[in-house]
């Protein structure tokens, strides 16, 4: 149960974007799609909506209702994953993340562990976040999750302040 509500909570942290066009994600898509062993997955938004609405129906209390409803604003997901690529065009991937700009994107963390490197960048529009880029790379791995959506900062906060995130 403390795995669901924190998925759903990173879920949640996770639900943006709006129809902006960021330069540095769509180019990155773009040049990387095509390499040999690259997998890139668009989420249709039937599937998103079935995956909230099987989480909704096995939520057990009030703060996971929340969660799950702003887990519901997803619009959109797309991943590329370079883990079967070689090890060149890793490396190529990592310089081109390392060297893009913020293009618009805020940096909401950086976390270097042991040689592996996580990256989230969010837009804004107003006081909603409408953007996250999840980036992680190291010898071994290279992937971007892109999701869209639409929430208010104050709506992460509440879920935040919850005993959700305490479980």
């Amino acid at each position: 149960m403390k795995t669901l509500k924190f998925m759903v909570c990173s879920l949640c942290l996770l639900c943006m974007a709006a129809c902006s066009n960021g330069i540095a994600d769509d180019d990155l898509f773009a040049n990387y799609k095509n390499e040999p062993n690259a997998k890139v997955t668009a989420v249709p938004r039937m599937l998103l909506r079935l995956g909230v609405g099987m989480a909704k129906a096995n939520a057990d209390d009030k703060d996971e209702r929340k969660a799950i409803g702003l887990a519901s604003k997803i619009t959109a997901v797309r991943i590329l994953d370079l883990d079967d690529c070689s090890r060149e065009v890793k490396q190529r991937f990592m310089a081109d993340v390392k060297n893009m700009g913020e293009n618009g994107y805020e940096t909401l963390m950086k976390v270097n562990d042991d040689g592996e490197n996580v990256k989230l960048l969010l837009k804004r529009e107003g006081t909603d976040i409408t953007e996250l880029l999840i980036i992680n790379t190291s010898e071994s791995d290279a992937e971007l999750v892109q999701l869209k959506g639409r929430i208010r900062e104050e709506e992460i906060s509440r879920i935040m302040e919850s005993d959700l995130v305490d479980d």
